[in-house]
């Protein structure tokens, strides 16, 4: 179900999770369960890094519905959060420093107060071997970072409703609201002035 993409977009399911929502990150094994053999859901990569938090409860920062690439391109999410106080630490990727926010798709999370899954019938098409293996192959990373422009989908500048998501949906205040629109808006300005 798309939570923001498209024309669908009538309001946000009342399965999602919004800011402030706890959670608990499920356990190894169901989460390997929804990857497919590249260690992706919806073409989001499940880090290694990732597993150390299998299993515990946190609070949901906000809603990634859209995220930058190169500090030009808009990119919209479909059903991914970002998690408090959770960060990447590279440990898997070569020690990489940049602390970067990690997506969370929601299917890998579940509301701290629900009871357990169902057992899954199926076995998973990735173990946490593989997860690490795929991390770094040949020298290069595979991460959520390197791998966000095929997670995403184009979200253009001038699509208005974007902006009114982080109203609803991350409970961000008017006068954020206005200051980061205004930003939006400088920003295209400064580049079309600097070409």
């Amino acid at each position: 179900m798309s939570v923001m993409m498209g024309d669908t977009c009538a309001g946000l399911p009342s399965d999602q999770f919004l800011p402030g929502d706890v959670v608990k990150v499920l356990s190894e094994r169901e989460i390997l369960a929804t990857l497919d053999e590249n260690g992706t859901f919806e073409k989001m990569p499940f880090m290694p890094e990732m597993l150390d938090f299998c299993g515990r409860t946190f609070r949901v920062s906000r809603q990634a519905l859209k995220t930058c690439v190169d500090d030009t391109e808009m990119r919209g999410l479909d059903n991914t959060v970002f998690l408090e106080e959770v960060r990447c630490d590279g440990s898997n990727h070569g020690g990489c420093a940049r602390a970067c926010l990690i997506f969370w798709k929601t299917a890998w999370l579940k509301r701290a107060d629900a009871s357990s899954l169902a057992p899954l019938p199926w076995k998973p098409k990735v173990s946490r071997a593989d997860l690490l293996s795929i991390a770094q192959r040949d020298g290069q990373f595979f991460c959520q970072s390197t791998e966000i422009l095929n997670a995403s989908k184009p979200l253009p500048w001038w699509e208005l409703r974007q902006y009114l998501w982080d109203l609803k949906y991350n409970r961000t205040s008017l006068l954020n609201w206005v200051q980061s629109l205004f930003i939006v808006f400088y920003n295209k300005i400064a580049l079309i002035l600097k070409a």
